[in-house]
């Protein structure tokens, strides 16, 4: 099967090598339009992939992109014609307000907690986890030979009908571990060196009262005791926040913590905590 990736980040990466593993024809879109570079996976294989024209027509794309970019990158895909009715399967950390009128029909999301970064020309899988994907619309059916893929490149991977929820569960664990590592400026399993259990209980009380105003049901207790065991997985990995801050790049800020605090306001309810890392991260954001 021919695979369009787009972008070099390390979740892109991380698919497009392990579908390359797997022998599938996988070609690279860069947001620059150069060339991909060839990356060093796991300090082990040097992995090459060609850059995507009009020779390679994909049967199926998967994008992982900074929240802040899918309305462009969106916009940009609906010019290209050829490229119509094609399967897209996005990832992206955090949620977007309008969704339902910005995204394709043919949309699936990717919810992973596999962790990766890019060091250079390394690429490390820094976290092993599991994934699940679902369609954004709920009358789309399992697309088997995509998903049985995928299975087989990055397990495991799971059907997930109700994926809106499966996000929503991502956005509080993000909400409760990438600005925290900002705070400390720390891989994921240091922040257990810090006191980040009252912030992670406040931060998940806030959530859960939000979240019930769309009709989705968690114990607060529960959120943070899957934020530890994401933690305790991934101690290795970097935050994608954390390193935008290092890079000095904009992070998704405002659609993690900030989109929570955003929702509350609309809905007349509180949320202090994301309030305040929204605001300490944004500050750091305009200082580096």
């Amino acid at each position: 099967m021919r695979w369009l990736v787009f972008g070099e980040g390390a979740l892109g990466g991380l698919i497009a090598a392990k579908l390359h593993q797997n022998h599938q024809q996988v070609a690279i879109e860069t947001r620059s339009g150069n060339a991909p570079r060839a990356f060093i996976f796991n300090q082990q294989s040097t992995v090459e992939l060609p850059a995507f024209d009009a020779q390679f027509p994909p049967e199926v794309i998967i994008a992982a992109l900074k929240a802040y970019d899918v309305k462009d990158w969106i916009h940009g895909l609906q010019q290209r014609r050829t490229l119509d009715n094609i399967p897209v399967i996005l990832s992206y950390n955090g949620m977007l307000a309008n969704e339902s009128e910005l995204l394709p029909t043919t949309t699936y999301h990717w919810v992973t907690t596999h962790g990766a970064y890019r060091d250079s020309v390394h690429l490390i899988h820094a976290g092993y986890g599991e994934s699940w994907l679902g369609p954004d619309d709920q009358l789309n059916s399992c697309p088997h030979d995509i998903f049985t893929i995928l299975n087989a490149s990055l397990p495991p991977f799971h059907w997930y009908v109700n994926i809106h929820q499966k996000r929503w569960h991502k956005l509080a664990i993000n909400c409760l571990i990438n600005p925290l590592t900002v705070l400390y400026r720390c891989n994921n399993g240091q922040l257990l060196e810090h006191p980040i259990a009252e912030p992670q209980r406040q931060l998940a009380n806030e959530f859960v009262v939000l979240a019930r105003h769309f009709g989705m049901e968690w114990q607060a207790e529960a959120l943070v005791s899957d934020a530890l065991a994401v933690i305790r997985a991934t101690a290795q990995n970097r935050s994608s926040m954390l390193s935008d801050i290092v890079l000095g790049r904009r992070t998704e800020i405002d659609y993690l913590n900030g989109f929570v605090v955003q929702q509350c306001e609309l809905l007349g309810l509180n949320a202090p905590t994301h309030r305040w890392l929204w605001e300490h991260v944004r500050a750091i954001e305009t200082t580096t």
